[in-house]
């Protein structure tokens, strides 16, 4: 699940945020004398650059997707194939016992096959594996073997791994979204700060300079300009650079 602290603090895309990241550093390293004032440097600029990797390396979600949706699909192709299974054990058994011990056959057989959930289709598959081993003289005439009971077994482990896999695939997902979540805030923090100063150190000398630092959320948004500039700091000592 995703924490609210894992969600995404800005607008624009995540694609568009790896763009303009790359664009905003280009412009900085073009810059970084003027940068220095505000005790940036090559190292600072080095910094965020790492970040922007971890960011872009992530793996998409769209990857993660079609991973859980591949075990998705062969947890129901699965299921299906013991359903199936299970139900001909289930006709075999009726077969057999149902006129003369009826009661036997409605306690062992797996009732609603098609409706029960898969961990209780796991439950009683097992079940029904179990019965049809101790009884298996009696059925064998009808057409059971060893085999079929044998299929009906590993189709119950295959399931079992199956779903298993799926639900670790699902927090996968959850947590690479988060992550990437949170390396993407990040990013978009540093780049935020950064073009504050882009935009400082260019005002009052080039208006095209300037420009190259204003952060646009998409095509057809307003400029984000209203950040407050900042004050060059008071002593010729480089102030790091948090986060």
């Amino acid at each position: 699940m995703i924490t609210k602290e894992s969600k995404r603090g800005f607008k624009m895309s995540l694609a568009e945020l790896n763009g303009i990241s790359l664009e905003k550093l280009a412009f900085a390293e073009r810059d970084i004398e003027k940068f220095g004032l505000y005790g940036y440097t090559t190292e600072t600029l080095n910094s965020i650059r790492a970040k922007q990797q971890l960011f872009s390396n992530t793996e998409q979600d769209d990857q993660l997707m079609a991973r859980q949706v591949l075990i998705s699909e062969t947890k129901k192709q699965v299921s299906a194939e013991l359903r199936t299974q299970a139900k001909q054990i289930n006709v075999m058994i009726d077969l057999v016992y149902g006129r003369t011990n009826p009661e036997f056959v409605n306690h062992f057989t797996i009732k609603e096959l098609s409706k029960i959930s898969i961990p209780e289709l796991i439950n009683e598959a097992t079940k029904l594996v179990a019965m049809a081993r101790e009884y298996q003289n009696s059925l064998i005439v009808i057409g059971l073997t060893p085999e079929t009971i044998n299929t009906v077994e590993q189709l119950i482990a295959q399931l079992n791994d199956v779903t298993t896999s799926h639900k670790i695939s699902m927090a996968k997902r959850d947590l690479a979204t988060a992550n990437r979540y949170n390396n993407a805030n990040d990013l978009y923090n540093s780049i935020v700060d950064l073009c504050k100063i882009g935009r400082a150190v260019w005002m009052d000398e080039s208006e095209a300079h300037y420009n190259d630092y204003v952060i646009y959320e998409n095509q057809y948004s307003t400029p984000e300009v209203t950040e407050e500039i900042p004050e060059i700091p008071p002593t010729i000592e480089p102030i790091p650079v948090l986060g």
